[in-house]
């Protein structure tokens, strides 16, 4: 009965001794595998190293750190989802460790969804308020640190985590990545080159090392890295990908695209296809980049920098309507001000300038210090000439970028149509002090010169602008308008010469070219150059009017005729030609005729002080001084102080002295 009694105790302490051992060994065979997991992950052979985390899984279904890692492994593959189960699983055992909570913050990250803004901040909340014991606690916590962009709190932790485990490569990789987003470069080396010294194979130290080479412009270093990352590990996509970013950099687009090439093949990310549609562009391969973008979007329709590049592609195309759709596109799941601001601008480009505000005005209220925005809806509020709207605008973009010299350029020229032109000159000035190079302010600075009668600083103007831009069409058509009022008809037809050779159909450039023939008296010529216009344009009744008077120049009073009467088809209200008819009929002496083609352009336009003074002209001589004073009387209420002004009240002034 006692030896009975003692071999029931034996045998239970044996039982329990080898329940103790089979844990302990379990625990060992866990340990292994997960150290070989952990390697498998640093050679980025993810696959791999999820086989090996399954067996543990297998064995412990609630293994903490077997779960956490295959939850970050399945974040790494973009597998977001199959990464949320999992982790979210692992919590439901572990509500308060930080390593599954800050793998979880990395997930919801990465998903880049708005609506996980609270949940992110709650759970890091709760992480920071746990204090960590294990070496595993502090590389959760300053992975934490690193998510919240609060690298130097991370470094601290991982610095901890060192110290009660050295051995661990992934520690130093992640300490490493810390560094270097505070740009300590060397540290970053130093803790990278040391997870290379723990596990030789380490795929990703090599890879994030070359990286760190590569901010430091340490190209062959870099690529030297990423070599050995692709030796150890062919499969590696994202060396390929970095490799191609260095072919990149260095301008060496060939090699480029190989390496972009090569990483879509061996993972065709969406991420991969973008760089490759970037160095198709600039090698000016746009059917190929349009087709790497169209690719992205059938792998995810929601990849919006597909979109956007995309719509800068075609804008830069001037396909202006899929960009558009691009935008429409990009808009529909996000609220965007940089998306905004773009949009606006290809309504700009379709002069849809009203959608352009709203848009603009968008982009403003997400982002109330979007100086770009205010300057767009500034340009836009002055192509709809609402000059003053414009001008506030370009002030609060000034307000933002004092040395915008565009503002300061456009409020210049809102002023010059407001006729502010001493404040439109002012601003001229400040955009020419900040870019003394700035063609466009000079060209501005010279017609506000023009309109204040400055010829000679206009000419100065100008012609800085066409030094500056030998291809400046405006300024060549606007210094020969200079010329043309200074009387220098020769100077003033040789820009309007340039101005067509630069553009041959440019109407502008023929036109003002026969009214600088027209005012030299080289009629025949004048009028060359009008009927070329009217071959450009045969329903302008402006060209037919001004050849019109071409022709009564030249005596040809029939042509003369058929031209007026062509533009009063055109424009049956066009005053100015009813005007020229009867100076027509007044040079042939038929006054009568020329008096009812005055009295018409005045009923057109009753303010039209030069019909008056013809009226006048034509009664006084007729002797009908009474008729002739009341049109004396009417010039000097319209132009008191002007030309005509001054000769009627000579007018009256002898018909008084002559009884009248």
């Amino acid at each position: 009965m006692k030896t009975s009694y003692l071999a029931k105790i034996f045998f239970a302490i044996f039982i329990l001794f080898s329940c103790i051992s089979m844990k302990f060994y379990a625990q060992v065979y866990d340990d292994k595998n997960f150290d070989q997991a952990l390697n498998y992950l640093m050679k980025a052979n993810y696959d791999s190293s999820i086989l090996v985390l399954d067996k543990i899984i297998s064995n412990d279904p609630s293994n903490l750190l077997a779960n956490s890692f295959k939850s970050y492994i399945y974040c790494e593959m973009d597998k977001y989802d199959t990464a949320l189960s999992i982790i979210d699983k692992t919590i439901s055992f572990y509500s308060e460790n930080i390593l599954p909570l800050s793998f979880k913050v990395k997930v919801l990250n990465a998903m880049d969804d708005s609506i996980y803004e609270n949940d992110i901040k709650n759970l890091l909340t709760k992480i920071y308020s746990i204090t960590p014991i294990t070496d595993w606690d502090f590389v959760g916590k300053g992975y934490s640190y690193y998510l919240d962009d609060n690298y130097k709190l991370a470094i601290k932790h991982y610095n901890n985590a060192i110290k009660l485990n050295p051995s661990n490569p992934f520690t130093y990789y992640l300490n490493g990545i810390s560094y270097r987003n505070i740009y300590n470069y060397k540290s970053a080396k130093e803790n990278f080159t040391k997870a290379i010294e723990i596990f030789p194979s380490s795929v990703l130290a090599y890879y994030n090392r070359a990286i760190t080479y590569d901010y430091e412009d340490k190209y062959s270093e870099a690529m030297d890295d990423l070599q050995k990352a692709i030796e150890i590990n062919p499969q590696f996509a994202d060396a390929y990908n970095r490799l191609g970013d260095i072919y990149k950099e260095l301008d060496d687009n060939n090699n480029a695209i190989k390496y972009y090439t090569k990483a879509i093949e061996l993972n065709p990310k969406p991420y991969y296809y973008l760089n490759r549609s970037i160095v198709f562009y600039e090698d000016d391969n746009t059917p190929a980049a349009l087709e790497d973008l169209a690719k992205i979007l059938e792998i995810d329709p929601d990849y919006k920098i597909a979109y956007y590049f995309r719509a800068s592609i075609y804008s830069d195309i001037e396909d202006y309507q899929n960009a558009l759709n691009d935008y429409n596109a990009a808009l529909q799941s996000t609220s965007n001000s940089y998306l905004y601001n773009r949009r606006g601008l290809i309504y700009m480009n379709l002069n849809e300038f009203d959608s352009a505000i709203v848009d603009f005005t968008k982009a403003i209220e997400l982002s109330p210090d979007f100086e770009s925005a205010y300057f767009n809806r500034g340009y836009s509020y002055r192509m709809l000439k609402k000059f003053d709207l414009a001008i506030n605008d370009m002030n609060m973009a000034i307000k933002f970028d004092p040395n915008n010299e565009n503002a300061y350029n456009i409020r210049g020229i809102c002023y010059y149509n407001l006729e502010k032109l001493d404040l439109a000159i002012k601003d001229f000035n400040k955009a020419i002090k900040i870019n003394p190079n700035y063609s466009s302010a000079y060209l501005n600075r010279g017609m506000a010169y023009y309109y204040i009668d400055e010829y000679e600083k206009a000419l100065q103007d100008l012609t800085q602008a066409i030094k500056l831009d030998p291809e400046y069409l405006d300024a060549y058509y606007n210094r020969g308008t200079v010329l043309n009022a200074m009387e220098q008809y020769s100077l003033a037809i040789n820009d309007f010469n340039k101005v067509i050779e630069l553009d041959p159909n440019d109407i502008d450039g023929y036109f003002m070219r026969a009214i600088t023939y027209r005012n030299s008296e080289d009629y025949s010529n004048a009028i060359k150059d009008f009927s070329k216009c009217i071959e450009m344009d045969s329903t302008a009744a402006y060209i037919y009017y001004h050849r019109a008077i071409a022709y009564r120049f030249s005596k040809d009073f029939d042509n003369a005729l058929n031209d007026l009467n062509k533009a009063i088809d055109l424009y049956p209200d066009y005053y100015l030609a009813y005007n020229m008819l009867g100076n027509i009929y007044f040079d042939q002496e038929q006054y009568d005729v020329a008096l009812n083609y005055y009295q018409k352009a005045i009923e057109l336009n009753p303010d039209y002080v030069v019909a008056y003074y013809n009226v006048a002209n034509i009664y006084y001589e007729q002797g009908n001084y009474s008729a002739a004073k009341n049109y004396f009387n009417k010039i000097v209420i319209l132009d008191p102080n002007g030309p005509y002004g001054n000769e009627a009240t000579k007018a009256l002034n002898n018909l008084k002295n002559m009884g009248y």
